[in-house]
């Protein structure tokens, strides 16, 4: 069972919500507006296209919209560079920055 809250009529993933809110958003400034209204996992999942949009400037734009960003936001965020910079510290064979 699942709630239909947008009223789609479908399943959608926090990597769906995610990725429509990336595309749409006018910079990352944006964005962040834009994931107040969902919740922490949809924040984790955008974050992980930042990264990938921009391997070379994820992590100081992350760190910049963190102060500005809801705290839920914030949360989802910050957990993404977390999980990212330890697993990239894990693989001595590949840079910090994705590359």
């Amino acid at each position: 069972m699942f709630v239909d809250a947008d009223r789609s009529e479908r399943f959608d993933s926090a990597f769906e919500y995610a990725r429509r809110e990336v595309s749409a958003a006018d910079g990352a400034r944006t964005l962040i507006a834009r994931l107040e209204s969902y919740d922490v996992a949809v924040a984790i999942q955008a974050a992980s296209l930042l990264r990938v949009q921009d391997p070379a400037a994820f992590e100081e734009t992350i760190r910049a919209l963190v102060p500005s960003a809801a705290p839920h936001v914030a949360r989802g965020l910050t957990a993404y560079l977390q999980a990212w910079t330890e697993s990239q510290a894990l693989r001595p064979d590949r840079p910090l920055n994705g590359r």
